[in-house]
């Protein structure tokens, strides 16, 4: 049997994560079911950790390039939706 993976991406792990804690403001989580829920919710969280940090990286490797004052004005907006979506967490 072919095994097909399909890597996350950032809005379905950050959607996925929203959802654990809404269940979990609702107390829609049953106790048996609490310890999986923030294992899982743990590992989303390094997972979009992750991901906007190889974003920041990725950024400043264009950022050197020669055409670098180009792309300013992309990462300083980029810098401001990480502080945002921070902030929701």
């Amino acid at each position: 049997m072919e095994e097909q993976s399909k890597e996350m991406t950032y809005e379905e792990a950050f959607s996925e994560l929203k959802e654990i804690v809404n269940s979990l403001e609702d107390s829609e989580t049953k106790i048996d079911e609490l310890e999986t829920k923030l294992r899982r919710a743990e590992s989303l969280i390094e997972f979009c950790k992750t991901k906007i940090k190889d974003v920041e990286v990725n950024i400043e490797d264009l950022l050197s390039i020669k055409h670098a004052p180009l792309l300013g004005v992309f990462y300083n907006t980029f810098i401001v939706f990480c502080s945002f979506e921070r902030l929701n967490f």
